[in-house]
């Protein structure tokens, strides 16, 4: 999972604007979702958050966490973004893809996730984006 979410964050870096490369990780992360189910079941699955089982999800959860807020970072420095705590910001984005994928497998998968978390990414850069 490490690698596949190494990969996202490589394939973000490639973009020249804190907006594209936002927009490259929420795509590429709902892709990830679409295709194996896998990451809202490993968040909350009890099973992983317990001895080595922990650590490894710890370790995950951190890299990812990490690689986006610096994405952040550098979107505020570059003067991009509005000034706020670029780790606030990395756990709203996140936890915004994490829980409208949950809503999403709840509900039977009946509706599109890609356009569904593209509303909640549009409203996410009218609250945090300069105006251009």
């Amino acid at each position: 999972l490490k690698s596949i979410l190494w990969d996202i964050l490589e394939e973000a870096e490639k973009k020249e604007t804190t907006e594209e490369k936002l927009e490259t990780v929420w795509k590429e992360h709902v892709r990830l979702i679409e295709k194996t189910r896998i990451l809202p079941r490993i968040i909350f699955s009890d099973t992983l958050h317990t001895g080595k089982n922990r650590e490894k999800l710890k370790d995950v959860v951190f890299f990812y966490q990490d690689g986006v807020k610096k994405i952040f970072e550098e979107g505020i420095k570059k003067g991009e973004l509005t000034e706020c705590d670029p780790d606030v910001l990395t756990r709203l984005f996140l936890g915004g893809i994490l829980f409208s994928a949950l809503k999403w497998l709840l509900s039977g998968e009946s509706y599109n996730l890609m356009e569904d978390i593209e509303k909640v990414f549009k409203t996410f850069k009218k609250t945090c984006f300069r105006e251009k």
